[in-house]
């Protein structure tokens, strides 16, 4: 034994010598070498080199935090660089770092402290590829023109997360030949479509992430290919036509996310073997048909959203399932019949508004909350006549049987015209041009025999002619014609009055029909034929923008030299007067006062990312914000124009907005840019955390602005020197105070140091998700609707009838160059 003993302590010996040897070489060697590489990294970089880092030492003897090592030969094989502040483009000093095998760049929001930027092609990370396994890039926004190709040629990579960085172009097709993948993230980006059928060759994905682009395209059914697949992110997506039968090949598929598309047809019957699925959301399409008593009876499903579609017929008696697994169903929003199903007690749901159910519960909202096309009476006689409901805009019927509807282009773009014809097309429009300068130069001589004659006279020659054009009213706009208004107010009666603001004052309406809506009235009269067609062009563009966090034009009127334009009524008023006119507002506690936050940003992020073309707004503020009869968050009062010369398409560069809330850059500089109204968001976000307003006067009268205030005291004293006292202490101080930088860092002096958006929203709306997993049984005093990030098609919006805060300079709109 103790021979033995004798043998063990020797080896134990012979190790630590050889150990320490190791250490010894590495430590005057390439060990220390390679600490050296790191810091040169981070140093190119412009981020702050952590404590533990210490030149001259070895990263892996030294244990230096972020770093990971191979304990084999003590070379760096994951790096951790997640929200450290790292500024600019992937310097080249990280090829030195050949080992590598994870590399973590990205943002993460929920744990943001300081936020990476980097930005350019990532092309330094070229030399990586051997070893290069995971690549984690998201939540930076990489000022590039088009998917980095490096990336392309990464072929060992297992995990890639290029999620939130804004990457324009189209969809990057070259990564499917990556066959090693297993996660995929794209979701958030600026991609384009279609959506490739080569995805369904990428077989070792168990997550796709494509979600929160613009791809205006079917999704192909080689997706089904993709066995291993247990996350799909397709929502967000601009897709249409069939949800594909194909998935149901899926059967390790976990969580189905669909959501917000405007996806036509049945929920497919090959669905049935998606045993694995515990998640399914196909909310905001236009699904059509029954709910199979096979959707609930899935072995799995613990939650169920499938709201704000036209879904019809009863819910038969699985709702009541006892056996059902589900723990969240939400059905609102269709054309459900028979008797309100009942919910067992696990279950929340949502379910009582706006469905067809017997039911003479006044708790019941109505199908106008919904913004349906159609109510109840209406859908049932459409579809009886017609056998499928209407195609969602621009789209049209594919396949009556199934209601499959396709983009409208599509119908069209299969046939071929013969040649004659074409040629005949062409000699016909050639014609009808020269016919149109002849008109033109006639239309000149005339305006210049006539350029001497009364004012008055000339905007009433021009305007007729003008009116040969026979404009049309846009589509889903009604044209009301003066008197209407003023039986509707009474005769624009001073009682009707319920606000006043740049372009005049606001009047409440109420209609024959019994419908009551809000009517601004221009203070001014429209002078000449300019500003009629100017006012004429923002109805139209007006009409244009639909998204359920913004204002939807009911109507207008144009006649008698006026200009006015007719909205919903609601009757909740703004933000404004809920945070800061206590008399007869209504309680904003703090999930209300994030999910208002995470609404305005939908809508802001439309505006700019989605409307076509994309809008500045110009003066964001509380009281541009309205709240429904649910206090969900509306922007509104994109302004009207007037007769001016800077009255153009692009980016206008004369003044407009309201002090306290006015970019800094755009103040100094005349440049205006959608970071204008990402300064104004964050003067509003800092305003929804601290109740105070964007100016006011101290104790001694001296204005105080609210952003110089809040910053120092947010660095010193933490989030509770600066939250709102009406809060009471109930709130949740992490995810204030990531609201709280958000705000500052959305009103940074310099534009370029500010979020988009759409970043905004990639930080906010998981922290919105996170704070309720499980959403609340909706009382009738305080409904909470899940706000969802994209257009809603045909999604109601609501004006602002009064601004009851500072009135604003002038508050007009301004679009931007197409994209």
């Amino acid at each position: 034994m103790s021979g033995v003993a004798t043998v063990g302590k020797s080896l134990q010996l012979l190790f630590l010598i050889s150990s320490t040897i190791i250490i010894i070489n590495c430590l005057s060697s390439s060990c220390s070498q390679e600490g050296d590489d790191l810091l040169e990294v981070v140093r190119a970089w412009n981020a702050d080199i952590p404590t533990s880092w210490v030149p001259g030492t070895g990263p892996c003897q030294a244990n230096w935090s972020l770093v990971t090592c191979d304990l084999n030969d003590l070379s760096i094989v994951a790096l951790n660089l997640s929200n450290i502040g790292l500024q600019g483009p992937v310097p080249a000093a990280i090829s030195n770092l050949t080992s590598l095998q994870s590399l973590d760049i990205s943002n993460i929001p929920d744990k943001e402290v300081q936020l990476n930027a980097v930005t350019g092609d990532l092309s330094a990370l070229a030399p990586l590829q051997p070893n290069l396994q995971e690549l984690y890039a998201g939540f930076n926004y990489l000022q590039v023109d088009k998917y980095p190709e490096v990336i392309y040629n990464l072929d060992n990579l297992v995990v890639l997360k290029t999620d939130n960085c804004l990457i324009p172009g189209p969809f990057p097709v070259a990564l499917t030949k990556l066959k090693k993948l297993q996660v995929l993230w794209l979701g958030n980006n600026s991609f384009t479509g279609p959506v490739p059928s080569e995805l369904g060759n990428m077989t070792s994905l168990r997550e796709l992430a494509i979600w929160g682009n613009d791809y205006k395209s079917a999704l192909p059914p080689e997706l089904g290919n993709l066995g291993n697949l247990t996350y799909l992110d397709c929502q967000n997506c601009s897709l249409w036509g069939s949800l594909p039968s194909e998935l149901g090949k899926l059967k390790n598929l976990q969580r189905l996310y669909l959501n917000t598309n405007t996806f036509t047809g049945p929920i497919p019957q090959e669905w049935q073997d998606l045993t694995s699925l515990y998640i399914l959301d196909l909310q905001a399409n236009y699904v059509f048909g029954t709910v199979e008593p096979w959707v609930l009876g899935l072995a799995n499903l613990s939650q169920l959203f499938i709201s704000y579609n036209q879904l019809q017929g009863p819910l038969p008696s699985i709702i009541n399932n006892t056996n059902t697994r589900a723990t969240a169903i939400w059905i609102n929003c269709n054309y459900f019949t028979g008797e309100v199903p009942v919910f067992g007690p696990t279950i929340v749901d949502y379910l009582d508004s706006a469905n067809c159910f017997d039911t003479t519960n006044e708790n019941i909202l109505s199908d106008t909350y919904c913004a349906r096309r159609l109510n109840c009476q209406g859908f049932q006689q459409d579809v009886t006549q017609n056998g499928c409901p209407p195609c969602p805009d621009g789209q049209y019927l594919a396949n009556s049987t199934l209601c499959i509807c396709y983009e409208a282009a599509s119908s069209s773009s299969s046939k071929k015209f013969p040649v004659g014809v074409i040629v005949g097309i062409c000699i016909a429009v050639v014609v009808l041009v020269l016919a149109l300068i002849v008109i033109f130069l006639l239309l000149r001589m005339w305006r210049k025999r006539t350029q001497h004659e009364s004012r008055h006279d000339y905007f009433e020659d021009e305007l007729s002619a003008h009116d040969i054009l026979k404009w049309e009213t846009p589509k889903g706009v009604q044209r009301y014609s003066f008197q209407d208004l003023a039986n509707a107010t009474d005769g624009f009666n001073n009682a009707r009055e319920i606000g006043s603001g740049a372009f005049g004052k606001v009047f409440v309406g109420t209609f024959p029909d019994g419908k009551t809506l809000a009517i601004k009235r221009s203070s001014t009269v429209a002078f000449s034929a300019r500003s009629q067609k100017e006012f004429r062009n923002e109805v139209l563009l007006l009409s244009r923008l639909h998204h359920k966090n913004l204002v939807r034009l009911e109507g207008f009127c144009d006649e008698n030299r006026l200009q006015i334009l007719v909205y919903e009524y609601m009757k909740n008023g703004n933000l404004h007067g809920h945070l800061f006119t206590r008399k007869g507002a209504r309680y904003l506690d703090w999930y209300k006062r994030l999910e208002i936050a995470v609404q305005v940003a939908r809508g802001l992020d439309y505006l700019h990312s989605f409307a076509d073309p994309p809008v500045i707004h110009r003066d964001v503020k509380p009281s541009n914000i309205l709240l429904d009869d649910n206090l969900d968050a509306k922007v509104s009062d994109f302004g009207i124009s007037r007769e001016t010369p800077e009255f153009i398409t692009h980016v206008s560069t004369r003044l407009a907005g309201t002090a306290g809330y006015i970019d800094p850059q755009y103040f100094l500089r005349r440049q205006l840019t959608p970071a204008s109204d990402v300064y104004s968001y964050g003067v509003v976000l800092l305003e929804l955390v601290t109740g105070q307003k964007a100016i006011r006067k101290n104790e001694q009268g001296d204005e105080l602005n609210l952003i110089q205030w809040a910053t120092p005291r947010l660095e010193e004293g933490g989030i509770e020197a600066i939250v709102d006292a009406q809060l009471e202490g109930n709130y949740p101080k992490d995810i204030y105070l990531d609201m709280a930088q958000l705000a500052v860092r959305c009103a940074a002096f310099e534009k370029d140091f500010r979020p988009s958006m759409k970043m905004v929203l990639s930080i906010l709306e998981p922290q919105l998700e996170a704070s309720q997993p499980v959403r609340p049984i909706p009382s009738n005093d305080d409904v909470i609707l899940q706000a969802w990030s994209s257009t809603l098609p045909g999604a109601e919006t609501t004006p602002n009838h009064s601004d009851g805060g500072p009135v604003s300079n002038e508050i007009s709109i301004t679009v931007l160059e197409p994209r």
